[in-house]
């Protein structure tokens, strides 16, 4: 089973988010808005039934903590730049928890660290907002 571990914005959060989404985001309706955390993690369905103590065990010592997503980034993608939200307060948290998961998980592919993705280095907690041709667009959209 294919599957994948993020955080998921209040529903209330949501309509900034989908306006935006809705018009420049082309998996907006497949999706909804999130920062991912650790894709893909392939499993089998025995794993799948652990998983939800598989994660409280490995989570345990992880206090809460609130996210706020408040300045912009781009990746450059070989057909277009990709514009997302960068969370200013959480963000340390969020590496943390990715971290984490990489040890709970250390078989599972990691398309949130994207070698191929110009400026991305090591993992970048961010939430998707759409493509823009240019970096450019994308700039004057989340500047």
């Amino acid at each position: 089973v294919k599957c994948g571990l993020c955080i998921v914005p209040p529903k209330e959060a949501w309509g900034q988010i989908q306006r935006v989404r809705e018009k420049h985001d082309r998996h907006h309706g497949a999706w909804m808005p999130h920062i991912n955390l650790k894709y893909p993690i392939l499993l089998t369905e025995a794993q799948v039934e652990e998983l939800p103590r598989v994660l409280r065990d490995a989570l345990r010592n992880s206090p809460p903590f609130n996210v706020t997503l408040d300045a912009f980034g781009t990746f450059q993608h070989p057909i277009s730049t990709m514009l997302w939200a960068r969370p200013s307060e959480g963000q340390f948290e969020l590496r943390h928890l990715h971290y984490i998961l990489s040890q709970v998980f250390p078989f599972a592919e990691d398309y949130t660290e994207d070698q191929e993705t110009e400026g991305v280095t090591d993992y970048e907690p961010h939430l998707c907002l759409g493509q823009w041709p240019t970096r450019e667009e994308a700039d004057s959209y989340g500047g």
